[in-house]
Parts: C-alpha cells; sequence; structure tokens
C-alpha cells in the first residue's frame, strides 16, 4: 500500500513540476484579468503547492529526510531572512504599514514561489548526465503546436473540451519525457517552451494571431508579447536557454536533431530582434563574450569551424534583418530601429539627469530616475533598506524632488513598479546587509560551477556547464536595465536552473526521523501549500472582479462598477487601479463624503500614488473645505509636481486665501514657476505667499522680473508698488508700466490710424528688446491690416522666448489673417507642447480644422 502511494505521489509530482515547467509559461487568459500572466503565477503557485504536499506526504511515509546543502543555500537562507528581516522592520517602524502589507501580498509571490521555491525545488532533481537527442519529444510537441491552429474552430462546450485535451496531451509529452527527472530532461523542456513561446510571439508580429481575437500587445505597439504579457519578459527567458541550445546543435550528431536546434535557435534569434529589448541583446552579447573567455568553448567551435561559422552567420543575419512589424508595407529591420530610439544621446549634455527636454530618452533617463530613487532610498535605510517589494511605492515619494530639480523628468512615465537594476533594487529594499549576501549567493554558484567545470572528465558535460552559467550571467547582465528578477515565470525559471548548477557542488544526507517529527513535516507542508495557494487564489479573484468593474465603469454601469472594485479592493494584494476606480464611482454616484474616505483610505495603502491626493482635494473643494483641498493638492504635487491643472489650482487657492500664504507655500510657489514659467496664476501665488510671508526681497525682486515679463499684469504691478511702499528700489519699473499701460490704453481706443502707428514705431524703437512694446506695435499693425508685418515683429520675440503664451497667441492670429494657417496651427501646436490643456490654444486649433 506505501509503495502504491509513493508511486502515485512520485507521479504527481512530476506531472506538478511538468505543469511548472511547461504549463505555466503558456497558460494566460486576456479576457479574465488586466494582465494577462496573473494566471500564469497563480498556476505555477498551485502547482509548486500541489507538489510541496506529495513530498511532505513522501517524507511523512519513508520516515526519512534527504538533506542537500551547500555553501550557496548558506547565502541563499541568509539573503531570504534579511529580505524578510527589512520587510519586519520597516511594517515595525511605522508610517507605511498598510502599504507594505500591500506590496507584498502583490509582488511577494516572487520571493516565495519564484526565488524559495525554484530554490528548493532544484534540490530534487537527479544527477547530471549528457543524454542522447529525444527526438520524438519535439516532434510529438510540433504536431501538438500544429494543433492549436483549429483552437477556434470550436465554440460553448466543445471549446473547453478541446482545450483539455489539448493540455492533457502536452501533460502526456512531458510527464514521458520525465520519466527520470534529469537536469537534461528538464532542459529539454524548457527549450521546448522557448521554440513554442517565440514562434507565437513571431506569428503576433507578423499579425497572425491564432488563439485570441483581440489585440493583447497593444501596451507594447507591435512588440509582441506572446504568453508572457511583456515582451522584455520572455526575451529574458531566451536568454537564459539560448547558450545551451546553441552548444545542442553544435554537438547534434542526426539530422534531425540539427534540424531541431537549427529552427529553436532562429526562432530565438528572431524573437530577440521583434521584442527590441535592448538589455537582453546586452546580456546575449556578454554571454558570447564570457563564453569565448574558454578553451574548451573556443576549441569547440574550431573543431566544427564550418558548422559554427553558418549557425553564427544565420544568427547575426535573421537577428539583424528580421522585420519589425512597425513599418507598415515598408521594410524595417526591428534591432536597427531599435536602436535608431538611442539617438537622443548624442551628445555629452544628455547623458544625467540634468539633460534638457530635447535630449531627454524615454528608456534612458527614466532608468536614471529610478536608479538615482533608488540610491536615495538606500541612503535612508542603509542597513536593511525600506523593505522587500516595497520600491514602487518609494519611489512615487522620491521622483516629485527630481521633477523639482529638472522640470523637464516630467514628461517621463510617473510610475516605477521596479528599478530596472537588480543590484540597485537590492540596495533599495534589503540594504547593504541583503546586497553582500546576495553577491555572496551569485559568487558562490558560480564559483562552485567553476570547480565542477574543471573537475568534469566528460567534454560535453564541462561545455553544457559552462553554457548554461553563460546563460544565467546573460539574464543577470540583462537585469541591470530590466525588471526580470521581478517577474514570477523568467524569475523561476532563473532561480530553478541556478539551484540546478548549485546541485554540482553540494553534500547529500538521509536522515531518519521519529513520528513527531514527520507528522510536523507532513502538517507544515500541507498548511504552507493552503495558505499560499490560497493567497494567490483570493489574488486571482480579486483581479477578475476588478476587470468586471472597470468594464462596468467604461460602460456608466457606476453601481456596478462600485461592487465589483470594492469587492477587489478588499484583497490587499490588489492594484492601486481598483481602489482609485473606487473613488471615481463613487464620485460618479455623487456619494461625496464615502468618496472622500476611500481616498484618504487610498493614501494610507499607495501613498506613493498622487491621483488619491488628487481626488481627495476635489471632494474636499466640492465640500466647501477649500483649506483641506489645497493640502492635498500641494501633497500631490510633491508627489508629481508637472500636474499643472493640480498646479494651477493650488495656486488660485493660494492667491484666494490669506490663510495659505506662508513661507513653506511660497517655496512650492516657487519650484512650481520654475517648472511652469509661463503660468500667471503660479507667479501670483509664489509672489503673495512671499510677500505676505514676510520675505519682501524675495517677491519683490521676482515681482520686478514677471512685470518686466509681461508689463501689462495687473497682479504683478500691484505686488510691485506695494514694495515700493516697502522701501524697496522700483520707481523706474512702475513709471515704464504706467507708461506701457497708457499707449496701450490709447491703441485700444483708437485702433489704427498713421499717427497712432508713428506713434507705437517710435515706441517701439525706444524699447526695441522688449517684447511688450513689440507685441504693442504689432497691435497697431494688425488693427490696420498689417498681418504680414505685425507677424514680422513678433517673430524675433517669440523665438527669444516661446513660453510668452501673449506673444504666441498674437503671432498665430497675425499668421492666420496674412493667409499662413500651417505657421498660424504650428505656434499654437508650441503651445501645447508644454501646456497641452490650455483651452484657448486647444479651441482655436479646433476652429482652424473644422473651417
Amino acid at each position: 500500500m506505501k509503495d502504491r502511494i509513493l508511486n502515485i505521489s512520485g507521479t504527481a509530482r512530476k506531472l506538478f513540476l511538468a505543469g511548472m515547467v511547461f504549463m505555466a509559461p503558456l497558460v494566460f487568459f486576456t479576457d479574465l484579468t488586466k494582465n494577462p500572466y496573473i494566471a500564469q503565477d497563480l498556476l505555477l503557485s498551485l502547482l509548486m503547492s500541489g507538489f510541496l504536499i506529495c513530498w511532505s506526504a513522501e517524507v511523512f511515509i519513508k520516515r526519512e529526510l534527504k538533506l542537500a546543502y551547500g555553501v550557496a543555500d548558506l547565502f541563499m537562507l541568509l539573503f531570504a531572512a534579511i529580505s524578510l528581516a527589512s520587510l519586519f522592520y520597516n511594517l515595525a517602524s511605522g508610517g507605511k504599514f498598510l502599504a507594505l502589507i500591500g506590496d507584498f501580498s502583490q509582488k511577494g509571490d516572487v520571493f516565495v514561489f519564484s526565488f524559495v521555491g525554484g530554490w528548493f525545488l532544484a534540490k530534487y532533481i537527479g544527477s547530471w548526465k549528457w543524454e542522447k537527442f529525444r527526438g520524438e519529444f519535439y516532434f510529438n510537441l510540433l504536431l501538438w503546436c500544429f494543433a492549436w491552429f483549429l483552437f477556434n474552430l470550436f465554440s460553448g462546450i466543445f471549446f473547453w473540451i478541446y482545450a483539455a485535451f489539448m493540455w492533457f496531451w502536452a501533460g502526456y509529452v512531458c510527464l514521458k519525457r520525465l520519466d527520470k527527472v534529469t537536469p537534461f530532461a528538464l532542459l529539454d523542456v524548457f527549450t521546448a517552451v522557448c521554440a513554442i513561446c517565440g514562434l507565437y510571439g513571431i506569428l503576433q508580429n507578423a499579425g497572425l494571431e491564432m488563439i485570441w481575437q483581440i489585440n493583447i500587445n497593444y501596451e507594447f505597439g507591435s512588440r509582441a508579447v506572446s504568453t508572457f504579457g511583456n515582451p522584455n519578459f520572455l526575451s529574458s527567458y531566451l536568454v537564459i536557454f539560448l547558450p545551451m541550445v546553441f552548444l545542442r546543435f553544435m554537438k547534434a550528431k542526426s539530422g534531425g536533431e540539427k534540424f531541431t536546434f537549427f529552427a529553436i535557435l532562429v526562432i530565438i534569434c528572431a524573437y530577440l530582434a521583434i521584442s527590441m529589448t535592448r538589455s537582453s541583446w546586452l546580456g546575449v552579447a556578454g554571454a558570447g563574450a564570457l563564453l569565448l573567455l574558454f578553451k574548451d568553448f573556443r576549441a569547440l567551435l574550431l573543431k566544427n569551424k564550418m558548422r559554427a561559422a553558418a549557425i553564427i552567420a544565420v544568427c547575426f543575419a535573421v537577428f539583424f534583418l528580421w522585420p519589425s512589424g512597425q513599418g507598415g508595407d515598408k521594410y524595417s529591420p526591428a534591432a536597427s530601429q531599435r536602436m535608431a530610439e538611442l539617438n537622443d544621446l548624442n551628445d555629452a549634455s544628455a547623458f544625467g539627469l540634468g539633460a534638457p527636454a530635447d535630449k531627454l530618452n524615454a528608456a534612458y533617463h527614466q532608468r536614471l530616475m529610478m536608479w538615482a530613487c533608488g540610491l536615495e532610498m538606500f541612503k535612508e535605510s542603509p542597513l536593511l533598506g525600506k523593505g522587500l517589494t516595497s520600491f514602487q511605492t518609494n519611489y512615487g515619494l522620491c521622483q516629485g524632488g527630481l521633477m523639482f530639480k529638472n522640470p523637464a523628468l516630467g514628461q517621463l512615465k510617473t510610475q516605477a513598479n521596479e528599478a530596472h537594476n537588480q543590484f540597485v533594487q537590492v540596495l533599495a529594499e534589503s540594504g547593504l546587509l541583503g546586497f553582500i549576501s546576495f553577491i555572496c549567493l551569485l559568487v558562490a554558484v558560480f564559483w562552485g560551477l567553476w570547480k565542477a567545470v574543471r573537475a568534469e572528465k566528460n567534454e560535453d558535460l564541462r561545455l553544457a556547464y559552462l553554457c548554461l552559467g553563460a546563460g544565467l550571467a546573460a539574464f543577470i547582465l540583462d537585469n541591470t536595465l530590466n525588471i526580470t528578477f521581478r517577474a514570477v515565470i523568467t524569475a523561476f525559471a532563473f532561480w530553478f536552473v541556478f539551484g540546478m548548477l548549485n546541485n554540482l557542488r553540494r553534500a547529500e544526507k538521509t536522515k531518519k526521523i521519529g513520528g513527531v517529527c514527520a507528522w510536523s513535516i507532513l502538517f507544515s507542508g500541507i498548511m504552507i501549500a493552503v495558505l499560499f495557494g490560497a493567497w494567490q487564489v483570493g489574488y486571482f479573484k480579486a483581479e477578475i472582479t476588478a476587470l468586471k468593474g472597470y468594464k462596468a465603469f467604461a460602460k456608466g454601469e457606476y453601481a456596478q462598477a462600485e461592487v465589483f472594485l470594492k469587492e477587489a479592493d478588499a484583497n490587499a494584494a490588489i492594484r492601486a487601479d481598483a481602489a482609485f476606480s473606487v473613488v471615481n464611482a463613487l464620485i460618479e454616484e455623487r456619494k461625496y463624503q464615502e468618496a472622500l474616505e476611500y481616498a484618504l483610505r487610498g493614501i494610507k495603502k499607495y501613498p506613493g500614488y498622487y491621483e488619491f491626493y488628487l481626488r481627495a482635494a476635489g471632494v474636499k473643494s466640492g465640500l466647501g473645505d477649500n483649506i483641506g483641498a489645497a493640502q492635498y493638492l500641494k501633497e500631490a504635487l510633491e508627489l508629481y509636481p508637472n500636474n499643472l491643472a493640480a498646479a494651477q489650482a493650488w495656486s488660485k487657492f493660494v492667491a484666494a486665501l490669506p490663510k495659505l500664504r506662508t513661507a513653506d507655500n511660497a517655496e512650492t510657489a516657487e519650484n512650481l514657476s520654475k517648472m511652469f514659467p509661463y503660468d500667471t496664476d503660479i507667479k501670483l501665488a509664489y509672489l503673495l505667499a512671499s510677500f505676505e510671508s514676510g520675505e519682501y526681497d524675495k517677491a519683490c525682486i521676482k515681482g520686478t522680473e514677471f512685470l518686466a515679463e509681461d508689463i501689462f499684469n495687473p497682479d504683478y504691478y500691484d505686488i510691485v508698488k506695494k514694495c515700493g511702499a516697502e522701501g524697496f528700489p522700483n520707481e523706474d519699473l512702475v513709471k515704464k508700466a504706467d507708461l506701457f499701460k497708457k499707449v496701450r490704453g490709447r491703441i485700444k481706443a483708437e485702433k489704427y490710424n498713421s499717427a497712432l502707428e508713428k506713434e507705437a514705431e517710435k515706441f517701439y524703437a525706444k524699447y526695441p528688446q522688449d517684447a511688450n512694446a513689440g507685441l504693442l506695435l504689432a497691435e497697431v499693425k494688425y488693427n490696420g491690416g498689417k498681418y504680414k508685418e505685425a507677424a514680422d515683429i513678433l517673430m524675433p520675440h517669440y523665438l527669444a522666448n516661446k513660453h510668452q503664451k501673449p506673444i504666441s497667441f498674437a503671432l498665430s492670429s497675425a499668421y492666420l489673417k496674412a493667409g499662413e494657417k500651417e505657421k498660424a496651427k504650428e505656434v499654437l501646436e508650441g503651445i501645447l507642447a508644454y501646456d497641452a490643456h490650455d483651452e484657448q490654444a486647444l479651441l482655436r486649433l479646433k476652429r482652424m480644422s473644422d473651417k
């Protein structure tokens, strides 16, 4: 009976393992959750939980425990312990308790299932031995792939029957290959996943979608996501196994074996090109350079010169010539198109965070911002960091300071889920202690691998160790610019293979255990499996419910959306957008007080998301609490200062409410005035807050500067006059402003006559560098129908400062009247380039388009 149970459990474990390696990367549902790969995370966790239960049952029945351990295991446990300690330390420190719990609930599956689970799962894999090619395995999976083309012929119950048949077929094929659970058997399954996912991505890129009737690549343009939900995820996955596939081709003996691995190499290279993931390209280049350092690998290339030269030439040709799918009918190689995007970084001024707006490269400068914030988090908590999985929350609290220093950065993406550099992220989240233990873990495994290579007598195995090590090194290099250490499926593949290589230098011991210990292991295994499984099932259900809520909201069914989104938001792991959508639904239903409560709850749970502060401000204002509204607007601007609408609303509150004219608000307004130098509301708030908080010199100096730029502004004029009463020397500017107002009053009254034109020309000759004088002369010319002359007068001043809206609007009007409609539109578009919501510019453009 025991033997029968053990046989069943052993078979179940193989099935669970096959499911983790083969099924989890391939299964996803685009119509169940917002992110399709969430189903993969759930499946991996459930299969791993099932594996844990089977293992616990076998230990219980056998009453023996097999222990496999080495130096790297010590560092692995140390890194895991420090990472958890960082989380608990920051939870105990207070301030962000709900945020940290939410972050770990949402992202902790990578730590639990990919890192810890993948590492320990690898300990129960058989010993390393070079195995013969199993062509029937690849042939059966090729037939399985072709069978998916029939998928859309079925509907209703037959749809699900066919899907079940397909996965039963795949499970049988994988289980047969895993008759013995050896490293090479698993590598065959991993390689098959690479081929299937890569081919599916290539078909998507060509516009052939054989499974889903919707575009699942919309978030990444034409960069095909395949089954991974993100092209970066799949490209990193392929990078791990590319060197090993190359080796299998080089060592292939039969024609079938050569063709199989040749085809897989071509698929991988083609997908790497169309994925446009430059960090993965860097990883592959690094792996190639690393392998060339080893004598065994160089000997392999020299021994098979023709084959090596041919496959390398084919791979390079496929990679550099494969079309991107973004050029329409025009041919455009994916790799060169993607590399051309780095042309922005063509001089030294583009390389730092102080780069001007026209030199910003989104991919590069967003990463600089993330790394700068990551290092700032490390400085704030150097020993233990800011807490495991907390980067996204803390980045939201950091980015505002960078944008205040360089307003141009505000045009970049405003949320960073990860640091896009594994080493910076470990420093930020786990501190110096976590960083050191992580580095020691990597070094211990690679050092053990090198010793295993030197000790191994079998040439094929030595090369296999080197190629797998190079693939893992490529993944690490990739993750100096990528986030796939934080993606469940790719991270699982890395840590599982990393753990298998660690097995090369491990000690094993079988220990007999007593009944109490056996019962404890069985109970603990079942409880851990159930708890972790319930955690992931709960998260998956919440994501399904949230998607229902988003769809209801889009249809205007706000009450139904509220029900679904509240249910989803009750799960701690749910993303911020579900909670934010609850607030929006409540506002649409006019449940303002409840909306405020949910917004305040969102602020506690997601303190790095400025959207909750904006909604709280809006509801507070609607309820008549303008002081409270201004405070939340200010907090939103500290997180994301580039929100012009929020900055304008806050500035109007400061200008209208004397209680808000404090030194602290003057400093905020000063920073905002540097970001939006064209906005008069923000400048006025800065002047009023500075003046009334006692900072007279600052208010008067800036007031003089603002009035000189916009000499007709009555609010600036009043501040400057008050400064004169305080003894500030500005009489000349006041007199000049009075003179300009007098001239302008005459123009408004007389419109146009030759005498007025001559007087305006004399006035402009007196102040030729003053844009305001140019504006007065242009107005006279415009009134006289001399539109081309008006435009010629305004153009030098427009070029000198395109942020002066009065000049821009006057120039656009002159061009339009002169019959130069395209130039008029170009000037208005220039306004929208820095103020996308300017109503006057939008209205004028619409009128031009309607004519």
